[in-house]
């Protein structure tokens, strides 16, 4: 593989953006990418936070835990459902 002066230079400012923003910030960013990258390949790969919603909904289910109908009805409404 070939590489130019520019191009290690670019990778190098590319690699330190995220560096200074807050974790959440460096999270979101992630996720962005994650997006990027599953456009271009196909795979998805969840992110650690989503991991965890995706946990906790599956728990939820599992113990029956679900909305009632004013709640759905509400959020329908608020969608314009």
């Amino acid at each position: 593989m070939v590489r130019c002066k520019h191009a290690d230079r670019h990778d190098r400012e590319h690699h330190e953006t995220g560096r200074h923003l807050a974790p959440e910030d460096q999270e979101e960013l992630a996720d962005h990418a994650r997006v990027i990258e599953a456009r271009r390949s196909g795979v998805y790969r969840v992110g650690a936070a989503e991991r965890a919603a995706i946990n906790e909904a599956t728990a939820q289910a599992d113990r029956g835990d679900f909305a009632d109908e004013e709640t759905v009805a509400a959020a329908d409404k608020r969608q314009g459902v």
